[in-house]
């Protein structure tokens, strides 16, 4: 029968079960070279939310949960290295 994921300790003994997800991708959002936000979609119980991007020079991204905005600021940036792409907010 399926357990999902599991870890044992080296005794055999059960370590870690996250009974039940480990994340889920709520959104994924295009972002510019220059600051900016953008809304997202959620229910009540998504709290615990990531920001994830794979950019070598990524913003700050800041998560307002209480309106739903993700806002990216480029202010430690070099103006040189302002790209943009995506990022994806993962809730646990």
């Amino acid at each position: 029968m399926p357990a999902g994921i599991q870890v044992f300790n080296a005794d055999g003994s059960l370590g870690y079960d996250p009974q039940g997800r480990l994340f889920r991708v709520l959104a994924r959002i295009s972002y510019g070279s220059g600051n900016g936000s953008a809304g997202f979609s959620r229910q009540p119980e998504d709290t615990d939310l990531t920001p994830v991007t794979l950019s070598q020079y990524s913003p700050v991204f800041t998560i307002n949960t209480a309106a739903s905005i993700i806002s990216w600021d480029f202010a430690n940036v070099p103006a040189n290295r302002r790209y943009g792409g995506f990022v994806e907010i993962w809730a646990r």
